[in-house]
């Protein structure tokens, strides 16, 4: 069966996985500014706040993808194998069957986890 704009979308959407993990280990890594020596200024803006913020918006969405996979495919095998064919793209993760029985049902599951975030 063919997949609504909507689903298409989200599994779209989801493509972008991967770089949300990256984005989230990366700022996790960031080294605090050191004030030795330097004069310290206050900023209008706190940029430690805004780098959270940001990670935990990433892991957020990581969470929901984690969930709907978790949700659809059950199995640690399976799961892994869904994550790398629809988070990174890669073809032959899963067997066309699993593939395509599944999707539709992992789309609504993504389209009823991520309904109130703007994409």
């Amino acid at each position: 069966m063919r997949l609504t704009e909507e689903q298409i979308k989200i599994l779209r959407y989801i493509r972008q996985y991967p770089d949300w993990l990256n984005s989230a280990v990366t700022m996790s890594t960031v080294r605090a500014i050191q004030y030795d020596g330097d004069k310290v200024q206050t900023s209008p803006e706190d940029m430690m706040l805004n780098i959270a913020l940001q990670i935990e918006d990433y892991e957020e969405r990581i969470q929901k993808v984690e969930g709907c996979l978790a949700h659809v495919f059950q199995t640690d095998t399976m799961i892994n194998k869904a994550r790398k064919a629809f988070c990174y793209g890669i073809p032959n993760a899963m067997n066309k069957y699993d593939y395509y029985s599944r999707r539709r049902m992992f789309a609504d599951s993504l389209l009823e986890v991520f309904k109130d975030e703007k994409r």
